[in-house]
């Protein structure tokens, strides 16, 4: 569908930008030999913002803790106020797809993306409601092949 006929509810707009992220950076970091990614999509005047240090470093953590000795990457987008809306309100939701080298088994996701949300809750201050994770294997890149 093209133009106005693609409409989308805030949820799924949500999704679409996880979907984009992982696309656009998960093969580069990859081949920087992190076996995890963040992609963080969040509001540029927010707590999220002036927290990305803390943050990243306690994601990076996160990851350690489930895959250990194995690192993870960090990148952020940061929307300016008024241009991310949930619902067709201001969102004050982040937004973040993790892409993992590995293909967990449902509790192991369940458990990452629940830390994922304690650690976003507890530095932010911010609510579960206000958290869109995902938590996707990716596929390793393909390769070329040798004659």
């Amino acid at each position: 569908m093209i133009g106005s006929e693609f409409r989308l509810t805030g949820r799924q707009a949500e999704w679409v930008v996880l979907d984009y992220l992982l696309a656009m950076r998960h093969h580069e970091e990859m081949r920087d030999g992190a076996t995890g990614s963040f992609h963080c999509v969040i509001q540029a005047e927010g707590n999220a913002a002036s927290s990305r240090d803390e943050l990243a470093s306690r994601l990076q953590a996160l990851h350690a803790q489930h895959y250990p000795g194995e690192p993870a990457a960090v990148s952020w987008r940061l929307i300016p106020e008024g241009y991310m809306f949930t619902e067709g309100r201001q969102s004050t939701s982040s937004v973040i797809a993790c892409a993992l080298q590995h293909s967990p088994t449902l509790s192991e996701r369940e458990a990452y993306m629940r830390g994922v949300c304690d650690v976003w809750t507890d530095v932010t201050g911010c609510t579960d409601h206000e958290i869109v994770v995902a938590v996707t294997p990716a596929a390793p890149p393909a390769t070329a092949p040798t004659t």
